[in-house]
């Protein structure tokens, strides 16, 4: 009898709290311009997510996310 292989796969989506994390390294290590530009504009958009997660949870549920 033939033994079924079964593919298994493994997160690596960093946590938004190690993404903020990295992008401040970014733009505290003196990377290039173009680096810390993309750093900077990466921390505007993880705003722009959390302001729309934010405002769905209201709508959804009428209650405030809970930050830590």
């Amino acid at each position: 009898m033939e033994e079924k292989k079964v593919l298994k796969t493994i997160e690596l989506t960093p946590t938004w709290e190690a993404t903020a994390n990295m992008l401040i390294s970014i733009l505290e290590s003196g990377t290039t311009a173009e680096g810390q530009a993309y750093a900077k504009s990466e921390i505007r958009r993880m705003g722009q997510i959390i302001d729309h997660l934010e405002e769905r949870a209201q709508q959804l549920e009428g209650v405030s996310i809970e930050w830590l």
